[in-house]
């Protein structure tokens, strides 16, 4: 009773202290837009999402919203288990560095020396500079293979050596180390699961066991695990994935065996908990696993990501103030972010691919209703003077097929994307355009416009006959198809374009353009497989599973393509047929 009690007060407490969380846009001004999570739920057609946020150390907000499974009527809350993709690889840092200051494991030795049941091949790259723990949770070990799809409930599951090793029943290549190690980063999900090897041989124990152990038990994740296949007990506690489409994932999830570059499961008022545990360590407050020196070996810079970002042992570390992680399995999103000091942060989990876009607007209401420093500042607007009202209108050239439409509407200016919706331009009190959908600023020049980058890109205004692109957006849909036809631009044009109008859910449209893409590219196994990812979407599933087999049955014989890309064609294909039922 006593803990009911103290849980309930916890509870109350929280609530007590949400906020109103409104969503932000990527540009914030005076005046714009702002909205509920449930809006933009609907908007991007995200079954549901959940939130948990660090304030001062300790966990303000907590909330679950939308469904977890929508067939069953599910509602997502705090307590629903999701998976957190990449968000895996920093958890499992911890592990390691924990093992580190106990001197129980060595950070830069060779790996192969603390390797039991596997060995990483060598060659001459390893020769000279041998592979540690230090670069593969940094990725820098130069090892190959970027992520994991992960395998249906009903598919055989690979140990950890056959994924290693590239054999079946893995479905993705062997992990080898392909460029000179702790030169430069490169991510690598691969290098992780080598890592996870090493654990697993070093402590003569299985990964889950040694997770709950050593980091899930000691920082309170009681409802997380790394145990793949879920545990039947499990199994009410979790969220069912799906596509940006809103077809659920065969199963509810996919099966991680690479658990700790993808297996977690976990929530956001679970994973808050890896925040408070660096604020308690980086503050010389009394932690539970990592010390002071651990916590700033994990965040100390080792290369650059970005222009932006750098990677540090585990964590990305970005110039903005924050460290963090994103998350992607399939049918599920994660996002991880918290300031550098570790006193605040915000855990975004979805249950849709297509909830990218969600997460960054609440990460950035979330930093905006509790005054965080660090993020983008209010834009001071005023009214757009009437001498542009007038000037400012028109189409600009940005590059071959790709114009840019601007009209006015009252006394405001408004752009068109090219999916052919219609954005609102503000004018900042520098004297600038901007959108709010885009972090995109447009100055006005004698010549035309100009888009505001460190390297500024003129903008021409133009007369010439509307582009295949401006049709299909205007709703002209056949003009613009034949004017492609007539054209016969690269495969990369139809797929920037059908991706885009796929995206926003316009199917039609997506459809269609990736036909004309087929038509005019029939051995292209590439352009089969965007036709068929549209059509499924689309739900003409008939057409879709045509479409694969159409895509597989070039994918060896297309000149064009290179082998990563074959590989991943043959995957996505192959999962769309078993997603379909297909027999």
């Amino acid at each position: 009773m006593r803990r009911l009690m103290v849980l309930l007060a916890v509870a109350l407490r929280i609530a007590a202290a949400e906020p109103e969380l409104r969503l932000l846009p990527p540009v914030a001004v005076e005046g714009g837009e702002s909205w509920s999570v449930e809006e933009r739920l609907k908007y991007y057609n995200v079954p549901g999402v959940s939130v948990a946020v660090v304030q001062d150390g300790r966990i303000v907000f907590a909330r679950g919203y939308g469904w977890a499974d929508v067939e069953k009527k599910r509602p997502m809350t705090p307590d629903t288990l999701l998976l957190a993709g990449s968000v895996s690889k920093p958890v499992t840092a911890m592990a390691a560095i924990e093992l580190v200051e106990r001197g129980k494991l060595p950070l830069d030795a060779d790996v192969n020396t603390l390797l039991r049941t596997w060995q990483l091949p060598g060659n001459e790259l390893t020769a000279k500079t041998p592979v540690t723990l230090r670069q593969l949770f940094s990725h820098s070990a130069g090892t190959t293979v970027h992520g994991f799809p992960g395998y249906a409930r009903d598919e055989a599951i690979p140990t950890t050596r056959q994924i290693l090793d590239g054999v079946p029943p893995a479905n993705t290549p062997a992990v080898r180390v392909d460029l000179a190690p702790n030169t430069k980063f490169r991510y690598s999900g691969g290098g992780t699961t080598v890592a996870q090897l090493v654990l697993s041989d070093t402590l003569g124990e299985s990964f889950p066991s040694l997770m709950r152990r050593l980091v899930l038990a000691p920082l309170g994740m009681r409802a997380s695990t790394y145990e793949n296949p879920l545990p039947r007990s499990k199994h009410a506690q979790a969220a069912t994935g799906y596509r940006p489409a809103g077809r659920a994932i065969p199963g509810g999830w996919h099966v991680y065996p690479e658990m700790a570059a993808a297996g977690l499961w976990t929530n956001p008022s679970e994973l808050a908990r890896v925040v408070i545990e660096f604020g308690d360590a980086l503050a010389g407050r009394k932690s539970r696993l990592l010390t002071i020196d651990g916590a700033r070996l994990m965040l100390t810079p080792r290369f650059e990501v970005s222009a932006t970002a750098d990677v540090g042992i585990g964590f990305f570390v970005e110039d903005r103030g924050t460290f963090g992680h994103d998350g992607s399995d399939e049918g599920f999103l994660t996002r991880f972010v918290a300031t550098k000091d570790g006193r605040h942060g915000v855990i975004v989990m979805s249950n849709s691919d297509g909830g990218g876009p969600l997460m960054g607007e609440i990460e950035r209401g979330v930093a905006r209703a509790y005054g965080w420093p660090g993020i983008p500042p209010v834009r001071a607007t005023r009214a757009v003077p009437a001498e542009l009202l007038e000037r400012v209108p028109g189409r600009y050239k940005q590059g071959p097929d790709r114009m840019l439409t601007i009209r006015r509407t009252g006394d405001a200016l408004e752009l068109r994307t090219i999916d052919g919706r219609w954005v609102r331009l503000h004018y900042l009190e520098d004297g600038t355009l901007t959108r709010t959908d885009a972090d995109q600023r447009f100055r006005v020049t004698a010549e035309g416009l100009e888009i505001v980058a460190d390297k500024p890109t003129p903008l021409a205004r133009t007369t010439e006959p509307l582009s295949p692109s401006e049709l299909i957006s205007e709703g002209r849909l056949e003009e613009g198809l034949a004017e492609y036809r007539k054209a016969k631009p690269d495969l990369q044009t139809f797929g920037r374009l059908g991706g885009t109008f796929q995206r926003v859910g316009r199917y039609r449209e997506a459809v269609a353009i990736f036909r004309v893409a087929t038509e005019l590219y029939p051995d292209s196994a590439q352009a089969w497989s965007s036709l068929s990812g549209a059509l499924a979407d689309a739900g003409e599933r008939e057409a879709a599973i045509e479409a694969a087999r159409n895509a597989l049955a070039r994918v060896d014989t297309d000149t064009n393509a290179e082998e990563t890309a074959k590989f991943w064609i043959r995957l996505r294909s192959r999962t769309l047929l078993r997603e379909l039922g297909a027999k």
